[in-house]
């Protein structure tokens, strides 16, 4: 047996011994816990990211559906106008036709009436003389866009203060 104080030497050693290992495990847990807790705040981190990317590809797909009632909305709306587009171009302007057939009177012509329908002019008034009605049916003959312009027989037939009518063939020529 040894001396007690070679003993409590010993004791003391192995207490030290002891904390020591003690210690290097608790150290050594600490860092395997801080070590668990950095992968775990790696992961999640990761996660949130690609979670994040998610949300907002979901976001534009919801833009994009929100989109899509509006373009076909504005198709729609613009194939309408374009039809009323081509209704109302499809449309003979009777104002040019009545500008033509009044710049066609020579003077001494006067219109007493005019009505366009499908296509056709007729008209009536009076004319000073026969010259004049000549004159009139040349220049109406000659504008373009009449394809045929009629005087009945009757309109010839006396040389002053000639009621007249006639027929013009507009066809779908004239400005439109």
């Amino acid at each position: 047996m040894l001396p007690q104080y070679w003993q409590k030497k010993l004791k003391d050693e192995e207490v030290f011994k002891t904390v020591s290992i003690l210690g290097i495990d608790v150290v050594s847990v600490m860092l395997a816990f801080i070590l668990m807790l950095f992968l775990v705040r790696l992961f999640y981190s990761t996660n949130i990211a690609s979670l994040e990317a998610v949300v907002v590809e979901k976001e534009q797909q919801m833009a994009i559906i929100k989109v899509a009632p509006v373009e076909k909305d504005i198709f729609y709306t613009g194939k309408l106008i374009s039809a009323i587009g081509e209704f109302y171009g499809g449309q003979t302007k009777v104002t040019e036709l009545f500008s033509q057939v009044s710049g066609a009177n020579p003077g001494g012509i006067d219109l007493t009436n005019f009505t366009f329908s499908l296509g056709n002019i007729s008209i009536k008034g009076y004319a000073a003389d026969r010259e004049k009605l000549v004159s009139f049916k040349n220049n109406l003959e000659s504008r373009p866009g009449f394809k045929k312009v009629t005087f009945p027989q009757d309109s010839w037939l006396r040389a002053r203060d000639i009621s007249f009518s006639a027929t013009i063939d507009v066809g779908g020529s004239v400005e439109k």
